[in-house]
C-alpha cells in the first residue's frame, strides 16, 4: 500500500527506496553477446572486445548529407523575449517549480538551497 502511495503522489524517491526493501537489491548480470558467427561469448575481455568491435563497425560508416536540405527547413522567428531580465515575481514561481533531489545545474547550487532561502529572493 505503501509503494502505491508512493507512486500516486509520484514520489519517486520514496517508491524505489521502498521497492528495494521490499524486493532487494537489483542482481547486476550481463545478457548473453554474441559474436559475429552467433556464437555466445564468455569472459570480460572478450565481451567487451564484441562491443568495441559494434560500435566501430556502427559508428565509422561513411554517410553522405545533403546541405540543401537545411536550407528547406523552415526557420522560427527568434524569441527576444527570452533576453528579458525575470521579474520579481517570476523568481519566486521558478524556485517552487524546481524538483528536489536532483544533481544541481553548472553552478553547483543543489535546487534544496534556492528553495530554503527562497524567502531572500524577495528582497532583491
Amino acid at each position: 500500500m505503501e509503494l502505491q502511495a508512493a507512486a500516486d503522489r509520484h514520489d519517486t524517491r520514496t517508491f524505489y527506496h521502498d521497492l528495494k526493501a521490499t524486493y532487494g537489491p537489483r542482481e547486476a548480470g550481463f545478457a548473453p553477446v554474441k559474436s559475429l558467427y552467433g556464437v555466445t561469448l564468455d569472459g570480460r575481455t572478450k565481451i567487451l572486445e564484441r562491443w568495441k568491435e559494434h560500435f566501430e563497425t556502427v559508428l565509422n560508416q561513411s554517410s553522405s548529407f545533403d546541405m540543401n536540405v537545411l536550407s528547406e527547413i523552415s526557420q522560427w522567428p527568434l524569441a527576444s523575449r527570452l533576453d528579458e531580465v525575470p521579474t520579481r515575481a517570476e523568481i519566486p514561481k521558478a524556485i517552487n517549480q524546481m524538483s528536489k533531489g536532483k544533481a544541481p545545474g553548472t553552478d553547483g547550487i543543489p535546487a534544496e538551497v534556492f528553495k530554503k532561502c527562497s524567502s531572500a529572493f524577495y528582497y532583491i
